[in-house]
């Protein structure tokens, strides 16, 4: 499976991600799945618990993938365009947004042809 979405940095470079722009996505990891952490108390003759403060935790996005055919001038607008300490925007199927930050800036193979990539990024409020 291949996804289709769109990343912008602060700066406006875009990248589109999907098979005719030739920067394929082959996996996301942590893209629906939401974390949350809360307390539980119990009190006195209570049966069950109660919730106490619930807090949604920030995720983080593995994106894995193939940059398709000659790839010299795709990696350096990938690298160029995703940079650490600058936040950027995902959007997948024009309408939903998601703030980021790169944790980890795409690393990419050298081949000429064909380069398998990978990057993390975090989203602070997972919210679509």
């Amino acid at each position: 499976m291949t996804y289709d979405f769109e990343y912008e940095s602060a700066t406006g470079k875009k990248l589109i991600f999907s098979i005719a722009s030739g920067y394929i996505v082959s996996s996301i990891s942590g893209l629906t799945s939401q974390n949350v952490t809360f307390q539980t108390s119990t009190g006195l003759r209570n049966v069950g618990a109660k919730v106490e403060p619930q807090v949604v935790e920030a995720n983080r996005l593995s994106v894995s993938g193939t940059l398709k055919g000659p790839a010299t001038d795709k990696r350096r607008r990938m690298l160029q365009t995703i940079v650490p300490q600058e936040r950027g925007t995902i959007t997948i199927d024009g309408k939903y947004k998601l703030d980021v930050y790169p944790q980890k800036t795409p690393d990419i193979e050298r081949y000429l042809s064909d380069p398998q990539f990978n990057f993390i990024l975090y989203a602070p409020f997972p919210y679509w």
